[in-house]
């Protein structure tokens, strides 16, 4: 694998956009995207209990307290060095675990891709992924944002080396994800 790049930032703030638009303007190349959130999802699933923002709030924390400190992010690394892809992203930093991870690849990018919570909320509540988040108030919203899971994303991610303003159009992250890619992925080939 040639390029891990680390993506921070808050729910709705625009991150699947953001692997969206890189595997539209670089189609040539290779690129996979691995959330931590999957193996929660996963998880959750086989154990029939519901994907809402709460339970996938908890279920790290919980595994976290049992099995100690890092372990969503080991299991997120063995995926990540199991990718043959020119470029592999990990998708939804948010533990200083995750980035000390990323730092250990040889070649590796922290883009921080964040909005105002307004407009997170809005996108948020208009695309339903997790059970719950159509019916979400701003005030619940809000308060989710202090999640543990949560509340050391905006740290983290002042420390990126690209942050992204995402308070436009698609279109304005698309150019912004051509700009990066045009720096960032020179010489990274399929």
């Amino acid at each position: 694998m040639s390029l891990i790049i680390g993506l921070i930032g808050e729910s709705g703030g625009g991150k699947d956009s953001f692997v969206s638009a890189l595997r539209a303007c670089r189609s040539d190349l290779s690129i996979e995207s691995f959330k931590s959130s999957d193996i929660l999802f996963e998880t959750l699933k086989i154990w029939n209990i519901e994907t809402t923002r709460q339970h996938l709030q908890a279920l790290p924390v919980a595994m976290e307290s049992t099995y100690g400190k890092g372990v969503l992010t080991r299991a997120t690394g063995i995926r990540l060095e199991g990718s043959a892809a020119a470029v592999a992203l990990f998708n939804g930093i948010r533990w200083q675990s995750d980035v000390d991870l990323v730092r250990t690849f040889p070649r590796h990018v922290l883009v921080y891709v964040t909005a105002d919570p307004e407009l997170r909320f809005q996108r948020l509540h208009g695309r339903g992924e997790k059970v719950g988040e159509t019916d979400m108030t701003y005030e619940q919203f809000l308060m989710e944002e202090q999640a543990a899971t949560e509340r050391d994303i905006a740290r983290i991610g002042a420390a990126a080396d690209l942050i992204i303003h995402n308070n436009g159009t698609k279109e304005a992250l698309a150019g912004e994800v051509r700009a990066f890619a045009e720096e960032y992925l020179k010489g990274v080939s399929a």
